[in-house]
């Protein structure tokens, strides 16, 4: 959630251009779960279970609501990064947008695949 609404923040607010916007959101993110980790979780990790339990749900809690108090309840949309424009098979018509979406998928599930089957950190 929170990598998209970096992203918009920095596209609509800040005025970057969309890929530096991306990444820089991808960022933000590593740096809040980083944080996140070390105040919360490494401070937990002797505790009961349902105090990490609790824990991770107040945190929850806390982002979703300063997620609202920033952005709102309303739905927020990133512009596609390809052109509008769609092609149809047989009546059905598909954008180029939803086929790069596919193709990362795949690419990310097959990675996700090679790093659990074929790498010594599947062991770990």
């Amino acid at each position: 959630m929170f990598g998209g609404l970096f992203t918009f923040s920095m596209l609509q607010e800040v005025g970057l251009p969309y890929w530096l916007a991306s990444i820089i959101g991808v960022v933000l993110v590593v740096v809040l779960a980083t944080v996140m980790y070390q105040v919360s979780s490494s401070r937990c990790s002797r505790s009961r279970l349902v105090t990490m339990i609790l824990t991770t749900v107040a945190l929850s809690l806390l982002f979703e609501n300063l997620s609202l108090i920033k952005y709102g309840g309303y739905p927020k949309t990133l512009p596609g990064f390809t052109s509008g424009a769609s092609f149809g098979v047989h009546g059905v018509y598909v954008e180029w947008q939803s086929i790069w979406m596919i193709g990362i998928m795949i690419v990310c599930l097959a990675a996700l695949y090679f790093l659990n089957n074929r790498t010594m950190l599947a062991n770990a």
